[in-house]
């Protein structure tokens, strides 16, 4: 009874920890994807800051 205990309490720490690394991949990916997102926000917004300025230059000729 005892090892069937054991083994039971063994088997529930493994599922644990295999969640825990489940849950720290996924916070991993969306830190990743989150950086990304931000330097492509940056880029963009750096592209449009360059067209208004065409834009304001084209308006004074």
């Amino acid at each position: 009874m005892a090892e069937a205990g054991e083994s039971w309490s063994r088997t529930l720490a493994e599922q644990d920890d295999e969640r825990e690394a489940t849950w720290r991949g996924r916070a991993l990916n969306a830190e990743d994807a989150l950086k990304t997102a931000h330097a492509e926000i940056l880029t963009q917004r750096t592209h449009i800051g360059e067209l208004r300025g065409e834009m304001r230059n084209l308006r004074a000729e």
